[in-house]
């Protein structure tokens, strides 16, 4: 698979590494507003503007009827300052918001079976300017808002670790 946007080799985030985060704009004369995104190259992709124009949409697979997909009623969970609300949908539609991004990054001579191009963020020069932010004009923020405690008790060996932190190896 290949990118329309150009993309470093060496970049952490090829096609093939579409992560989630949360941006907010560092351009001063623009109000501050968190909302999530994705990274592609040197640039992150405002799923919010993505998700309002049409480009996104959260589906999720009717468990009865495999082969028809369902729209949600959910509003824009780009939006928001944190990913919380679009972790609390499922994998099947964490699936098909990343396949729809890859869709909308790939060039139109990549056509796979999985994949296949959609040309309407390439084609329109107004959305991509809004949508598709340099790395160097933005600022990540933490992308979950945890709201209670977290164990990282994660195993026998992280609690002894900590532990002898506490009482001493012996």
């Amino acid at each position: 698979l290949r990118s329309w946007i150009a993309v470093d080799p060496k970049s952490h985030f090829s096609i093939y590494n579409i992560p989630f985060g949360v941006f907010s704009d560092r351009n001063p004369s623009i109000p501050p507003q968190k909302r999530c995104c994705t990274a592609i190259g040197d640039f992150v992709l405002d799923l919010a503007i993505l998700y309002d124009h049409g480009l996104l949409e959260m589906k999720i697979k009717d468990e009865k009827e495999c082969q028809s997909f369902i729209s949600t009623s959910i509003s824009n969970v780009f939006a928001q300052p944190y990913l919380n609300s679009f972790m609390a949908s499922n994998k099947l539609v964490w699936q098909s918001i990343r396949k729809q991004i890859i869709n909308l990054l790939i060039s139109e001579d990549c056509k796979y079976d999985v994949f296949s191009p959609d040309n309407r963020l390439k084609n329109n020069l107004e959305l991509q300017a809004a949508a598709i932010k340099p790395m160097n004009a933005i600022n990540l923020h933490l992308p979950v808002n945890i709201g209670d405690y977290t164990d990282f008790y994660s195993s026998r060996e992280h609690a002894e670790n900590v532990g002898s932190i506490f009482r001493g190896k012996n």
